[in-house]
């Protein structure tokens, strides 16, 4: 497939998400709410809310990584690794 533009580099399309690897990312999505759970029923919530604070960003900045390119991120990788 041809490049046509700069967002054919950086932003993958929502028919991308099939091309994921399934068999890693739902296992982990598995024990992150296994593990909510466990936290919700063994403390009363106390530490379940302060892992949902952390959960939900965490979440959403992993799910827009998804979506850049491989090539992107071997691009800037030099510099993400100096930083």
């Amino acid at each position: 497939m041809q490049l046509t533009d700069e967002r054919d580099f950086v932003v993958r399309r929502w028919s991308d998400l099939y091309e994921l690897d399934w068999y890693i990312l739902a296992p982990v999505l598995v024990l992150i709410t296994l593990g909510l759970f466990l936290l919700k029923s063994a403390e009363g919530g106390t530490y379940f809310a302060r892992q949902l604070v952390f959960l939900l960003p965490a979440f959403l900045i992993g799910f827009s990584a998804l979506f850049i390119r491989i090539k992107f991120w071997k691009s800037i990788s030099l510099w993400v690794y100096l930083v």
